[in-house]
């Protein structure tokens, strides 16, 4: 819970500093960022996503939707072997996912990095082993095939997924 109140703050901070003090020790709110949402998209509930949205947090200005479709439980990593998220899990990020897309991202925006990324929510979350996650972006008219640096929602599954995530995909 300290975590999460250092997190709010660090929030406020960044999306509410319009005290002169405060600009002039951090130089200013970074205006064009989406870091804070993308952050509370990962790991945030959907009330302080909401609020960061009231405050004027911009979707278009970073990928949110495809921090919260890769968000994996605490201690796991979609690098070091197969992931399986609970419905729970997945059912708290399908809420922060539904609010993002109500207030305009869309589940085929491509993430643009110079690192090597999975590029596409639902190939993120097919990464993070979100069952749930997948289904619902699929519900949303994701398209499974789009193709990223990891290749298409299909082609990880079919390397590196449980057998209901192939299922979901129609590649087993």
């Amino acid at each position: 819970m300290l975590f999460l109140t250092g997190f709010l703050r660090m929030v406020q901070i960044r999306i509410l500093a319009n005290n002169r003090t405060i600009a002039t020790v951090f130089g200013g709110p970074e205006t064009n960022s989406c870091e804070a949402l993308e952050t509370a998209a990962e790991i945030g509930t959907v009330e302080t996503v909401q609020k960061l949205l009231n405050a004027g947090a911009k979707i278009d200005n970073g990928a949110p939707l495809y921090h919260a479709a890769g968000a994996c439980p605490p201690g796991s990593n979609p690098h070091a072997g197969l992931i399986t998220s609970s419905k729970e899990f997945d059912g708290a990020r399908i809420s922060v996912m539904e609010l993002l897309v109500k207030n305009g991202a869309r589940v085929n925006d491509k993430l643009i990095s110079r690192h090597m990324t999975a590029q596409y929510p639902i190939v993120n979350a097919v990464m993070a082993g979100a069952i749930e996650r997948v289904k619902w972006l699929l519900s949303e008219g994701t398209d499974p095939d789009m193709k990223g640096q990891f290749g298409s929602a299909r082609d990880y599954a079919r390397k590196v997924s449980s057998d209901e995530t192939k299922r979901v995909l129609q590649v087993l």
